[in-house]
This record gives structure tokens, sequence and C-alpha cells, in this order.
């Protein structure tokens, strides 16, 4: 099993009231497959202004969860090495 990694994704302040929107809109709609809490989590993550701590396998998974964001009208958090 690879080892895993340890990441952040930082995102502004600009983006407590979209995310909260958007948190807000997955809960009312409530899509198969959507993980809620991740909303939820980045939501209480720029609240705090700390990162959103992600576990992946590889780079490219927590670069494919930023580029996710995009997509949904949130500006592209940064990532953050958080190991060691």
């Amino acid at each position: 099993m690879p080892d895993t990694l340890t990441l952040g994704l930082r995102f502004t302040r600009r983006d407590v009231d979209p995310l909260r929107k958007l948190s807000e809109q997955l809960r009312s709609l409530q899509p198969a497959n959507v993980d809620l809490s991740l909303y939820d989590k980045a939501l209480a993550s720029v609240e705090l202004n700390e990162p959103l701590v992600v576990h992946c396998s590889d780079r490219e998974e927590i670069e494919r969860m930023a580029h996710g964001f995009t997509l949904l009208g949130i500006d592209r958090p940064v990532i953050e090495e958080l190991n060691g």
C-alpha cells in the first residue's frame, strides 16, 4: 500500500459566503454520490482560517479536488504541504 500524503487546501476568506451557499444548496439537493461533509469541512476550515486537511494517495488526487471546487464556483484553493 502506498504512503499516504497529508496535504491541505487553503481557501481565502472571500470564499466563506460561496462555500456556505454551496454547502446549503448541496444539502437541500442531496445529490447521490456527493460527500456533503467535505463541503461542510471546507466551510469550517475557511471560517477557522485553517487548511482543509486531506489524506490522499498521490498529489494528483488533491489537484483534482482543488479543480473540482473551481468547477463549483469557488476560487481555486492553495495546496499546502502538511507532511512532516
